[in-house]
């Protein structure tokens, strides 16, 4: 799901620096879904799990624009599953 996301991206025309950085916070993400949830499908992430992430960017002491740089990563995927009728709504 991840590279079809990153792949709409591209076609979309987004920069490389846009994409890579996308990449690298959702392979984030999802590595700290894996361990909460012990799934790291994007098609099962909930709002709970994106206030967990954000509570847990938060602890790491990362500064707000990093935390919100990393949700917005989030939301997009997201955004783009509903488009692409994979989710029926954005958590």
């Amino acid at each position: 799901m991840l590279e079809k996301y990153l792949h709409s991206l591209e076609v979309s025309g987004k920069s490389d620096r846009t994409i890579a950085t996308r990449k690298g916070q959702l392979n984030s993400f999802l590595s700290w879904l894996l361990q909460a949830t012990n799934s790291n499908d994007p098609l099962e992430i909930t709002s709970i799990d994106a206030a967990k992430y954000r509570k847990h960017l938060q602890a790491r002491g990362l500064e707000p624009n990093t935390v919100n740089t990393a949700l917005s990563s989030i939301y997009a995927i997201c955004s783009w599953m509903v488009k692409e009728g994979y989710l029926s709504y954005n958590p």
